[in-house]
This record gives structure tokens, C-alpha cells and sequence, in this order.
């Protein structure tokens, strides 16, 4: 993980709406580079959606964090969530309000 590819890609979530400061920790203690082919690493901080195999993609991240931000959850709220892929929001249970995640991939 690049420290300024992790702040670049912080700071534009932060400038396109992402205020949700526990949401902001997770993308950021979020490895994204492991989530991604190796050809593909150096573009694993940039805010795009990118091929993860499988005819799958791991989504932009903006996409996720306002997604998940609209969700409004509290500390005392739970989520199962099926089919993340990334797994970002399940990733920090208590930060992110998910209780679990399932998710199945096959090719």
C-alpha cells in the first residue's frame, strides 16, 4: 500500500461527499492492492472500478463509500450483507455498522 495513494484517493472521497469518518478509517486501513490482480496493483489506489477476474469487478470506490454513507448506520444498528465482493464495508464490523458478510464466487 502506497501512504500517497491512500491519501490522494481519502481525499477525493472527501471532496466528492464521504464525511462518515468511520467509513473514511476503513477505506483507509483497507489494503486495496490485495484485492487486485498484480498487473493491477498500481492502479489499486485510484478511484475507478478494475477487473478482479471472474467477469467481476471491484467496485469505485466512491460508488461504495456514498452508497454505504447513505445507509445512515449507527453503532447499534446491524447489516448482512451479501454479494459485496470487496467485503469493504463487512471488512470493519464496528466501524462500518455490518454484522456480517456472505459472498460466493465462482468462474
Amino acid at each position: 500500500m502506497t501512504d500517497s495513494g491512500v491519501i490522494r484517493l481519502l481525499m477525493e472521497l472527501r471532496g466528492q461527499g464521504v464525511t462518515d469518518m468511520r467509513l473514511q478509517k476503513v477505506f483507509e486501513s483497507t489494503p486495496r492492492n490485495l484485492f487486485v490482480p498484480d498487473d493491477l496493483v498500481d492502479q489499486a489506489w485510484e478511484n475507478v472500478a478494475l477487473p478482479i477476474g471472474c467477469g467481476q469487478t471491484i467496485s469505485q470506490p466512491i460508488v461504495v463509500a456514498l452508497m454505504t454513507q447513505k445507509l445512515a448506520l449507527s453503532e447499534r444498528m446491524r447489516v448482512l450483507e451479501v454479494g459485496t465482493g470487496l467485503r469493504l464495508p463487512g471488512r470493519d464490523p464496528v466501524a462500518s455498522g455490518a454484522a456480517g458478510v456472505l459472498d460466493r464466487t465462482t468462474c
